[in-house]
């Protein structure tokens, strides 16, 4: 994404203006938010999709503007497979209101988990969590290894604000296939959201081992949330600078470290003693940006 690569580039600068790595900092923050911190990754098995209707695609995925004409298919004759196609090509185009009434005419014609499961991300998309969680039920009782409908159920439940329900769907979903990194990713993030930061840090750190680009991939449903109060923010800062210190990315981690102390996090010294920074500590970089002590930011 642009924004992470702007980020990457300029963060560590002396020559970036407060002002300005407030604003990127904020544009970066929800990127991040998106799928870390606001609702986690949906998933669902790929099927092959038809070449899109000429719609034009929403910015808010919340809301449905008029789009130009295009030919939909009847629901009442049309098959299961075709209502399905036709869904998935609307959900495409964030047109979630027009792909749910499709997914539903294909389930009154054939019932398939798999249709439930993308009923379900739709429904969660329009940030309807009751009825998305009413949904995955069905397809949870079809096929009870469907390890994505658990990941979604958990991010409906994510989506409610109820983070202990959310960490059991997500901790089911690992049992049923522990190489998803975005699973992983998932219950770190409600993990993190009940605070227990140590339980968030190691799922964090079998994500990162499974999918290296996770944490710059975002979740396609294109809601935002906050992340809270700063002291949240500037814990989860700091947390990402460990990771990426484990892994030997010292870009990333002096990225993070900087946005920990713009967050205000109190106990930055703590860089010195853990041993995670071991190797950061010897790089220029890092004593650069220590001596820097950048300033928090005003929230």
């Amino acid at each position: 994404m642009a924004t992470w690569g702007f980020l990457r580039e300029h963060a560590l600068s002396p020559l970036v203006s407060r002002q300005r790595r407030w604003h990127v900092n904020r544009r970066i923050m929800i990127q991040l938010c998106a799928f870390l911190l606001g609702l986690p990754l949906l998933a669902q098995t790929p099927t092959p999709t038809p070449p899109p209707p000429q719609q034009t695609p929403l910015e808010d995925p919340g809301l449905q503007r008029p789009a130009p004409p295009v030919t939909l298919l009847p629901l009442d004759t049309s098959t299961a497979a075709e209502l399905e196609a036709q869904g998935d090509q609307l959900r495409g185009h964030n047109l979630y209101l027009d792909a749910v009434d499709s997914y539903k005419a294909a389930i009154r014609k054939e019932p398939t988990p798999s249709l439930y499961n993308k009923l379900g991300i739709a429904l969660i998309q329009l940030r309807h969590p009751e009825e998305s969680i009413e949904t995955l039920n069905h397809a949870i009782k079809m096929q009870k290894d469907f390890s994505d409908a658990w990941n979604n159920r958990g991010g409906a439940y994510y989506m409610e604000g109820n983070f202990k329900k959310a960490s059991k769907d997500f901790e089911h979903a690992i049992k049923i296939n522990a190489d998803n990194a975005s699973y992983h990713s998932n219950l770190g993030s409600a993990y993190f959201n009940r605070h227990d930061y140590i339980k968030a840090s190691k799922e964090y750190t079998i994500a990162l081992k499974l999918d290296p680009y996770v944490f710059e991939r975002s979740s396609k449903m294109g809601i935002t949330a906050s992340m809270g109060k700063p002291s949240d923010r500037a814990e989860f800062e700091y947390m990402m600078a460990k990771l990426f210190a484990q892994t030997g990315d010292a870009v990333d981690c002096l990225l993070h470290l900087r946005k920990a102390m713009e967050e205000g996090y109190k106990n930055i010294n703590n860089v010195y003693k853990d041993q995670e920074f071991a190797a950061v500590r010897a790089d220029q970089r890092f004593k650069d940006l220590m001596a820097q002590k950048p300033e928090a930011i005003p929230q």
